[in-house]
């Protein structure tokens, strides 16, 4: 029998057939399927006939510390909550919250895959830290970390309120001010764990949540800004 190749999307029958002979097999191929899940938690049921899936999937972005003020109190942002899939069978945990009024970094979201399961677990990002003034001018919060979704939030000035954008990216941290004492922006929330994996064989259904974007800090000069939700995009890919 000859090579078969398979190019695109696109439904429709396809016949195999051994050189110089008439059709000897016939069967359908049908177009994947997509399910986004970007809120809540409930049960996901795989649609009939389905072969395999793939999944890509990202934790809750953490959100950014706040900036002191005159060496004023601050404080660090939620982390972000994690997003499963199968309860335990896929899960990607939350980046940290940013530091409040501190230049250290915060870490990114773990990943682990289960046993039915191949594919990638990556770590996320980290919010970078804030920046230290220890002469009378405004000092920057840290940036977002970016997820593979992208969307961190942008390094954080005196009047920026931006949230992060985009899926399990982190917000920025708050800005600090400083007039005779040392100030210490904010770190930026990190960004949750990644996976992107191919599921065989598939169960009838999975339990999932998605993880929430963590809050931002609050107090000092200038609070952080909230983390990004996390999501789970399902390809559905049929026999």
């Amino acid at each position: 029998m000859g090579n078969l190749v398979l190019a695109g999307n696109t439904s429709g029958t396809v016949t195999l057939a051994a050189p110089n002979t008439a059709p000897n097999t016939t069967f359908t191929l049908a177009a994947p399927t997509q399910t986004i899940l970007n809120s809540g938690s409930g049960t996901y049921t795989v649609p009939g006939g389905v072969a395999w899936l793939r999944v890509r999937m990202v934790g809750g972005g953490g959100g950014g510390g706040s900036g002191s003020n005159n060496g004023g109190a601050a404080t660090g942002g939620s982390p972000g909550g994690a997003t499963t899939f199968g309860s335990s069978f896929l899960t990607c945990n939350g980046g940290a919250g940013g530091v409040g009024g501190s230049d250290q970094v915060a870490a990114g979201g773990s990943a682990t895959i289960g046993a039915g399961a191949s594919g990638i677990a990556l770590v996320g990002a980290y919010g970078a830290p804030g920046e230290v003034k220890n002469s009378p001018s405004y000092g920057y919060g840290g940036a977002g970390g970016n997820s593979p979704f992208g969307g961190g939030a942008p390094a954080n000035t005196v009047d920026a309120t931006a949230a992060a954008t985009g899926y399990g990216s982190g917000g920025a941290g708050g800005a600090c001010y400083y007039s005779s004492v040392q100030a210490d922006a904010g770190s930026g929330g990190a960004s949750g764990g990644y996976i992107e994996c191919i599921v065989y064989p598939v169960a009838a259904s999975y339990a999932y949540s998605v993880g929430s974007g963590g809050s931002g800090g609050s107090g000092g000069y200038r609070g952080g800004t909230a983390g990004a939700n996390g999501i789970i995009i399902i390809e559905e890919h049929y026999i």
